[in-house]
């Protein structure tokens, strides 16, 4: 076992799933009797967690040390990476493809294009690559990756054991049915697919309902700028845009919601799957990317861009009590496999 081992990061900010984990981790590393800080570039550590996290022009290292590199998109953290002088552990959490971006905004892309580019390089030079999911396993492999490890995500439930904000519970709770998307509001999200389905969801089947859609929209603001377009040009009402919200708020936005639904079409793993499964609230995903594996043999998974089939299949969740009861029962048995995880024991298995 390494007597410290580091964690570095292109970004660390609340609400995201990279940082959430990488906090996990350090807590795990510090029960196992290690020293480890998380470094990450200033410019891109939001202020509410910038106590947690140490500036990347800080990172020092000795020939006794590991560092794990959290790797999705370059940054200033992977030349640190490659000067570390020392174990190096490449954490791969995926790199959306470039075509999502374009248009949307060229230098994004651009710096997603460089960091597809910078790959290979990076995980050739780790001495153990971890991937979060098959699929993204299956992307080191395409590139003659051999040391690949798959890692899932590493999460606790404790993690989002939070009290609801009394305030967003009140205005989600007004008797409306809430179906719910969490995640950044970027263009591999699709969410104007969920908008689209949502419209004959609300139109046709149940006019008491509501769309409730969170996730930053500074990720890609002329994206978010198109949805909301899409919400007047359809002239859909209720269509809740809440940007990002604090963890308090977040738990509300799950406690109040009917149905969680993914319609993303690139995702490493996604998080927000399990954190809806951990408010019992019943997930319906697109079969694509890593969601089938960070979902089990749980939650409905669906094909296909039609979005009157999506609305059925949304309305069958919320109506259907037996077929939304048996989901609910397989999500508690995913829920259980991800309870019974012995994170400290496996970091200590993969650190030695």
């Amino acid at each position: 076992m390494p007597a410290r081992v580091d964690q570095l990061l292109a970004g660390f900010a609340d609400g995201d799933a990279i940082s959430q984990e990488a906090r996990i981790l350090q807590q795990t590393l510090h029960g196992l009797g290690l020293e480890s800080d998380i470094y990450a570039p200033v410019k891109t550590t939001t202020p509410a967690i910038a106590h947690l996290a140490r500036p990347i022009s800080e990172y020092l290292t000795t020939k006794r040390d590991s560092v794990i590199f959290h790797y999705s998109i370059a940054s200033e953290a992977s030349q640190c990476f490659l000067k570390s002088d020392c174990k190096r552990i490449v954490r791969y959490h995926n790199i959306t493809p470039e075509h999502f971006m374009r248009g949307f905004d060229d230098a994004v892309a651009d710096q997603l294009h460089d960091s597809r580019d910078q790959l290979f390089s990076i995980a050739s030079q780790g001495n153990e690559v971890w991937a979060d999911s098959e699929f993204n396993a299956d992307e080191l492999r395409d590139l003659s990756i051999k040391k690949v490890k798959v890692v899932p995500l590493f999460f606790h439930p404790s993690a989002i054991d939070i009290k609801p904000d009394s305030h967003m519970l009140q205005k989600l709770g007004n008797g409306l049915t809430n179906i719910l998307f969490v995640g950044r509001m970027a263009p591999n999200k699709n969410v104007e697919a969920l908008m689209l389905a949502f419209g004959w969801y609300q139109k046709t089947m149940n006019t008491q309902s509501r769309l409730v859609l969170v996730g930053s929209e500074w990720s890609c603001p002329r994206y978010f700028a198109m949805l909301r377009s899409l919400a007047k040009t359809l002239e859909l009402s209720n269509v809740s845009f809440e940007g990002f919200v604090n963890d308090a708020a977040l738990a509300a936005c799950y406690e109040t919601a009917a149905l969680f639904v993914c319609p993303s079409l690139h995702e490493g793993y996604c998080l927000p799957l399990i954190e809806a499964m951990c408010h019992n609230v019943p997930v319906v995903a697109r079969r694509n990317g890593g969601m089938p594996e960070a979902i089990g043999k749980s939650g409905i998974l669906f094909d296909g861009d039609d979005p009157k089939e999506l609305a059925v299949l949304m309305d069958v969740m919320i109506r259907d009590s037996k077929q939304r009861e048996a989901v609910l029962n397989a999500q508690e048995n995913r829920l259980a496999e991800l309870h019974a995880r012995d994170i400290p024991t496996e970091c200590r298995n993969l650190l030695s």
